[in-house]
């Protein structure tokens, strides 16, 4: 009898914890259904389920499962590009640092069989040959702008100002080699000035300056065209100059001539009297 009553007691308590459990779940699914309901009514989007860096991703490294979780946020919310599955970035590094918490971004990794360049509208990418000396000492780095000059031996010629470098060799080695050097350079053009830059890198050196940012492109080609002004000005005074003695000094040949020639005929005057 106490058998009996100890069995039915154990069940009514084991169906007693399957309740709780059941209830506990339940109220668990419906406190997640309020906070979808919520964060719908708030953003007025679905939830959309995105990876985040569980942990710091240093640059040059790869996202996988132990450094990448997958999370669920507001679509709305979520930047461009977000990865939503990590075969989109597998085998890619990272191109800089991403840290704990943020959404991992397909444009933040590279493949690994070369790294893509974004042009912007309106304008070509072309590469042209450069040296660490003639690219500031190889501080010319994707993003920054620069003027360009073609050097020769006999003049200097404003090609290009302000364009914007898209990559450089030692950007797109720089993961396999510490010490990489500039020797090429990756500018955004507009297409007209194309033909120019590559004539130029074929015929002559390239120089790539960094100005401030508060040089203009104007203030950079007028003092471009200024300093040509001058020094066409100064070839010019060497040339009135270098044309002026050339004539004092045929004017005191033919003096001399001509004092040579009186002398002459007065001593041939000289020697008849005698």
């Amino acid at each position: 009898m106490r058998k009996t009553r100890s069995l039915i007691v154990g069940i009514v308590c084991g169906i007693a914890c399957m309740a709780g459990v059941l209830l506990y779940v339940q109220d668990a699914r419906d406190a997640i259904e309020a906070e979808r309901a919520e964060a719908l009514a708030r953003y007025g989007t679905a939830q959309v389920e995105a990876y985040v860096a569980s942990r710091d991703i240093v640059a040059g490294a790869k996202a996988d499962v132990t450094n990448a979780e997958r999370k669920t946020m507001p679509g709305e919310l979520l930047p461009e590009g977000a990865v939503t599955d990590l075969s989109q970035i597998e085998g890619q590094p990272a191109q800089a640092d991403i840290y704990r918490g943020e959404v991992l971004v397909a444009r933040r990794f590279e493949d690994s069989a070369g790294t893509s360049i974004q042009v912007p509208d309106g304008m070509c990418a072309v590469s042209v040959p450069a040296k660490a000396v003639s690219a500031v000492g190889g501080s010319v780095l994707p993003g920054a702008e620069v003027n360009v000059y073609s050097t020769t031996a006999t003049s200097t010629d404003l090609l290009v100002s302000k364009v914007k470098v898209l990559s450089t060799s030692a950007s797109a080695d720089a993961k396999k080699s510490s010490s990489s050097d500039v020797s090429w350079v990756t500018l955004a053009v507009a297409p007209d000035v194309v033909s120019d830059l590559i004539a130029a890198a074929g015929s002559s050196e390239l120089y790539f300056t960094l100005p401030s940012e508060k040089l203009s492109a104007s203030d950079v080609g007028s003092l471009s065209k200024s300093k040509k002004e001058s020094v066409s000005d100064s070839a010019d005074e060497h040339g009135q100059s270098s044309s002026q003695g050339k004539s004092q000094s045929s004017k005191e040949a033919s003096r001399g001539d001509g004092i040579s020639e009186a002398q002459g005929t007065l001593e041939s005057e000289e020697g008849k009297g005698a």
